[in-house]
């Protein structure tokens, strides 16, 4: 294989959908901000839900003991906030509030792109409604 055989194959290998790599993840990115600019926009509008529920006896077990065991709750809160860089009020945190910031912490840990995500996608979903109310 020539040279230029070579240059044409990682050229080819770079390239995804007649632009590069960067571009690509740009746009990945970019429709990743949108589908959740929608779902927000869903959400405010009622057609979807902003509640979650699920169904599960050892968790529930484990969210009962830490809303009863002051030590442990306020422990991981302040892990949480730490870790997140959230403002929490751990003496008047509730339940929603530990199982919202567990799954911040959960999905943040697997997938810290999406909590990026999801802050530009909440960033522009506030502007579009500020500019609504002009």
């Amino acid at each position: 294989m020539s040279n230029d055989d070579e240059l044409e194959q990682l050229r080819q290998q770079s390239t995804s959908g007649g632009g590069n790599r960067i571009d690509a993840d740009a746009a990945k990115q970019n429709s990743a901000v949108d589908d959740l600019v929608d779902a927000l926009e869903r959400i405010d509008e009622g057609d979807s839900s902003a509640t979650l529920s699920f169904w599960g006896k050892s968790e529930a077990a484990a969210v009962d003991v830490l809303m009863t065991d002051d030590e442990r709750r306020t422990a991981m809160l302040e892990a949480f906030a730490e870790e997140l860089g959230a403002e929490v009020d751990v003496d008047d945190a509730s339940q929603s509030d530990l199982l919202k910031l567990a799954i911040r912490y959960a999905i943040a840990d697997v997938d810290p792109e999406l909590v990026d995500d999801l802050r530009e996608a909440r960033r522009e979903r506030a502007m579009a409604k500020a500019d609504e109310g002009l």
